[in-house]
C-alpha cells in the first residue's frame, strides 16, 4: 500500500469506502459523505435519468406501510437537469424538476463544470413526500435528464416517536438500491441484501494482503481509529470486527492515538460515558475492547 501497511486503516471523511476506516463530520465539506453506520447496509442513492439509460432505474423501497409515512430524501447535488419522481404503488405523491443554473437558486452552491460547460449544483436540503397507508412499494427515480445524488432516507410513520434514517452511498455507475422499510427491527427499519461487516472487511482488507504475505512481504496495521465525531456504538463495532480480523490473520496493529481525539482518553466524545482516572477522562469501554485483542 502507499504507506506499506494495511489500508491505510485511518480515518476518512464520515466513514466511505476506499479509505477502510470511520470519520465523521468534523471539518468543511464532511457534510457531503453520509453518517456512519456499521454493519452499513450498502444501499447506493445516485438516481440517473435518460441521458445515463445504462444506469437508469429506480431507488425501491418495500413496505407494506402500514400507516401513513412521511417519507423524506436528502438531496446532495444534482447535475444539469434532474425530473425527480416518487410514486407509491404506481400514484405519483412527489413530482419535482430541479433545473442547474448560475447564482442563487434553491440550491446551496452553484458549480459550474468547465470540462463539461454545465452546472452541478450543490442542494444538500431535504424534500418530503407523504406515503399512504397501506402502500406495498414505493419508487423514487428521476424520469428525465442526467442524474442526482441523494445521501440519505428518513422515515416516519404517523405516531412514531422519531423518524428511522439510512445514508446512501454515491459510487459512480452503481444502480439505485433496492431495500426494505420494516420498522421497529432491532437492527434498523431499513434492509437489503448486502452488507459492510466483517466478512466484507476481511475479502477487502486482509485478503489482499495475505496474498502479499505469501510472497515475503510483511504486513502490520501502522494506524487505525474513528474521529470523535463517529457514533461510539458505531466505533466500538466497527473495531471490534477489524480487531477480530486482525487477530486472525495474525497481524499487529497500533492506534491512531491513545489520547486525543481517536483514542481511550481525553478523546472529547459527546455520547460517552467517561470515567475519571488520573486526571484524565478514560474511554472504560474502548480499552476494554482493545485489551481483548
Amino acid at each position: 500500500g502507499a504507506r506499506g501497511y494495511e489500508g491505510a486503516h485511518s480515518l476518512g471523511a464520515r466513514g466511505y469506502e476506499g479509505a477502510h476506516s470511520l470519520g465523521a463530520r468534523g471539518y468543511e465539506g464532511a457534510h457531503k459523505y453520509p453518517l456512519p453506520t456499521w454493519p452499513r447496509l450498502k444501499a447506493y442513492g445516485t438516481l440517473y435519468g435518460a441521458m445515463k439509460s445504462e444506469w437508469q432505474t429506480p431507488l425501491t423501497l418495500d413496505g407494506p406501510f402500514d400507516r401513513e409515512t412521511t417519507l423524506r430524501l436528502h438531496v446532495l447535488s444534482v447535475s444539469q437537469r434532474s425530473h425527480l419522481i416518487v410514486d407509491a404503488d404506481g400514484k405519483t405523491v412527489l413530482d419535482k424538476d430541479f433545473v442547474c443554473g448560475p447564482g442563487e437558486g434553491e440550491w446551496n452552491k452553484a458549480v459550474f463544470r468547465e470540462q463539461w460547460g454545465i452546472y452541478q449544483n450543490e442542494y444538500d436540503r431535504d424534500y418530503e413526500a407523504l406515503v399512504p397507508a397501506g402502500t406495498e412499494q414505493v419508487r423514487v427515480h428521476v424520469t428525465d435528464g442526467d442524474w442526482m445524488q441523494l445521501s440519505e432516507l428518513g422515515a416516519k410513520r404517523t405516531g412514531d416517536p422519531q423518524e428511522a434514517t439510512l445514508s446512501l452511498l454515491n459510487d459512480w455507475g452503481q444502480k439505485p438500491a433496492a431495500l426494505r422499510y420494516e420498522p421497529g427491527r432491532p437492527e434498523g427499519a431499513f434492509g437489503g441484501t448486502a452488507y459492510e461487516d466483517r466478512d466484507w472487511l476481511w475479502r477487502t482488507m486482509i485478503e489482499p494482503w495475505k496474498n502479499a504475505e505469501s510472497q515475503g512481504i510483511g504486513a502490520m496495521v501502522g494506524e487505525f481509529g474513528a474521529f470523535n465525531k463517529t457514533p461510539h456504538d458505531v466505533v466500538l463495532r466497527w473495531m471490534e470486527d477489524s480487531l477480530a480480523n486482525w487477530q486472525k490473520a495474525g497481524w499487529g496493529w497500533a492506534l491512531w492515538n491513545f489520547r486525543g481525539s481517536f483514542g481511550i482518553l481525553d478523546s472529547g466524545r459527546a455520547d460517552v460515558q467517561y470515567e475519571d482516572w488520573e486526571g484524565h477522562k478514560l474511554d472504560r469501554q474502548m480499552l476494554e475492547l482493545l485489551l481483548r485483542y
